[in-house]
Formats: C-alpha cells, structure tokens, sequence
C-alpha cells in the first residue's frame, strides 16, 4: 500500500519526516509500502509507541485505516481515520477516506460531510467530486451529484468514471438515451462499462444490444454473478429459453444464496416443461 504524498498531512511536512529510527523507522515504512497483514501489523507497532509525534502516528492510523478498508473493515477503518483527524485535524486525506467508509455503510449524509471537509482542505481533485457526487445520487440529490460530476470533468475532461458515474445518473431518472451517450463517452476514454451499458439497452428493450454488452462484460470478469442474470433476462425476454436457463444457473452458481437467481432459473425451468 502506498499513501499518496501529497495531501495525507498538511502543513508543508513530508511523508517521510518520521523522527524516529531503527525498527520504528521500518515500521513506518513497512506501514507506508506492504499491504494486507504484513502492513497493519507494521501500523500497530508504530501506533502503540505513544513516544512518536502525532503527526507521524496519524500517518500510520492513516495506513492502517487504509488497509481495513481495503477488506471491507469499514468500522474499524473509521475508528482509525478517527484517531487520525484527531491527531492530524488539517490533513485532508483521512477525511476522504473516512467519507468513502461512510459511504460503504450507507452512512451518506456522513459521507458529504467528510467529502466537504476534505475538500475545504484542499483536496479538489475529480475523483473526490464524483466520489461526494456519488453519495448524493445515493442520497437522492441527483441535481446536487451532477453538479459534481460536471465540476469533476471541468478538473479532468478526460476523467472516464465521471462519465460512467453521469451515465448511471441518467440511468436512474430513466432518460436512457443522455445515459447511453455518457457511457460512450467513457469508452472513448478508455473505460468499458460493457454492463452498465447493457442495462440501459436493457432497460430500453432492445435486447441484441443487451446481450453483446453484456457478453462483452463477461468476457473481462466471468465471476460477476448479476452480468450473467441481466443477460439471462434479456435472453428471456427474447424467447430464447435455452440460454436464459445456462445464464440464470451461473448466476445462481456463483451467488447459491440468492434467491433471485434460484427463483428466475425455477421460473423458467418450468415454463419449458
């Protein structure tokens, strides 16, 4: 895990100021390059010396937050992104961070704040607009979040997610067609959101589209259980019965638990006999 060298701690000081020497430097490094175990142990140690100076301390809470984050620890990232506001209240990272975990809760109106907080530090850059954009979609500010996105790609024309992220958005307050374009404009950036697509060719009935979006999507990922359902549907809706049943019964093999997938391959299943 590498921590981004700008912005983490305000003020002018360098990522590598630490003070400390011998196996509390390591620990600070191995916290700032190793990943997974190996780096939050590292995070730990440096974190329980008490004699180390907040704003190294924060750094390695920042780490550690980081990485828990990273295997969907969200509550215990917060409590850390925690220690490090309070150790560090000017560094603008934690609090982007700490918006993203909130946001992975559902915690939205905890989100934005932490995204404004963030951004009043300084942090303006076009993933933190289209990341607060985001939560307020989720929110149900669709007006507020394309703001977002349209300040994002006034930072970053060329910022694909954004346009996937406006993609959705019109997605969502069905006009299909603005959604479609946005998406376009994502490919022509080098991003393939083959299945986000698809549900808007989806959505539109126009099946053919559908499946060669989502064929396309399962080509880069076979493991996505809800590209296989979506294609099953289109498949459906099409009278091609045959590749519904193979499409719904991947889905279902890949998430056993959902009883969407179970109840679409049952439905159809039965409508052949």
């Amino acid at each position: 895990m590498r921590w981004p060298i700008s912005g983490v701690i305000a003020g002018g000081l360098l990522l590598l100021a630490a003070q400390a020497l011998g196996a509390t430097q390591k620990d600070l490094n191995d916290c700032r390059d190793e990943s997974g175990e190996k780096a939050i142990a590292a995070c730990t140690r440096f974190i329980d010396d008490a004699k180390q100076p907040d704003q190294q301390r924060a750094m390695a809470y920042y780490g550690r937050a980081v990485e828990r984050y990273n295997k969907g620890d969200y509550d215990r990232a917060i409590a850390d992104l925690d220690q490090a506001v309070r150790l560090a209240p000017n560094a603008s990272r934690p609090y982007y961070k700490r918006a993203d975990a909130w946001h992975e809760k559902g915690q939205y109106v905890r989100a934005i704040a932490d995204f404004d907080k963030a951004i009043e530090l300084g942090l303006r850059n076009p993933e933190i607009y289209t990341d607060r954009g985001f939560s307020k979609l989720m929110r149900g500010e669709p007006d507020a979040a394309l703001e977002d996105y349209d300040k994002a790609l006034e930072l970053n024309p060329n910022f694909a997610r954004a346009y996937i992220n406006r993609g959705y958005l019109f997605y969502r307050k069905k006009d299909y067609d603005r959604s479609i374009k946005e998406y376009d404009e994502a490919f022509k950036r080098g991003a393939r959101p083959y299945a986000d697509r698809g549900n808007v060719h989806l959505a539109k009935k126009d099946y053919d589209r559908a499946i060669s979006d989502y064929t396309d999507a399962i080509l880069r990922d076979p493991n996505y259980a809800p590209t296989f359902y979506n294609r099953g549907e289109a498949h459906q809706e099409r009278g091609d019965l045959d590749r519904a049943i193979a499409d719904y019964r991947q889905a279902a093999r890949l998430e056993p638990d959902n009883r969407t997938y179970r109840d679409a391959l049952a439905k159809v299943q039965a409508r052949k006999k």
